[in-house]
């Protein structure tokens, strides 16, 4: 696994949405990728998301098309891997996807739990063993043999092999 999917921990700070709204509409509209990951990293929180997305919807992508910072970027890179990356990122700040769309307040998460010992990913320095029959929290999404499950506030992996849903 990448150093990325496990950079799934949320870290809050305030921010000036303004410049680096102005400044992510610049890196888009120039397809400037890694620019425009080293800005989002800039976002700690789904509270710095809302007021940076809310700013970036004054501006026009896409031939004249306001569009809030998700969608802004997911549709201006097309890549798999800038995707995903990307993706990461609105995770990592707290917003929740279900695999068909985004939300900042979160879904009516499916409770998971693990059907044997398992390890839970807090990030990529970080496991923690658990027992089987343990509650792990909301699953968030699936990808390749991995769950994204959300549990406080907080985001964490574990094995899709591993668990069950309540």
């Amino acid at each position: 696994m990448t150093k990325a999917l496990y950079n799934v921990l949320v870290q809050g700070h305030k921010i000036t949405s303004t410049p680096l709204a102005q400044q992510l509409f610049a890196a888009a509209s120039k397809n400037d990728f890694s620019k425009t990951v080293k800005l989002l990293k800039q976002l700690k929180t789904k509270e710095d998301y809302k007021q940076t997305s809310e700013e970036f919807k004054n501006y026009r992508l896409n031939g004249g098309v306001r569009q809030t910072l998700v969608n802004g970027l997911l549709n201006i890179f097309s890549t798999d891997e800038q995707k995903q990356a990307i993706r990461f990122e609105f995770l990592r700040m707290g917003l929740q996807f279900d695999g068909d769309k985004w939300s900042l307040s979160g879904f009516d998460g499916v409770s998971i739990v693990t059907v044997e010992p398992a390890t839970v990913w807090a990030n990529s320095n970080e496991a923690i063993k658990v027992p089987a029959r343990m509650v792990l929290g909301n699953e968030v999404s699936k990808r390749l043999d991995y769950t994204l499950f959300e549990n406080n506030g907080k985001h964490f992996l574990v094995q899709t092999k591993s668990i069950t849903q309540l």
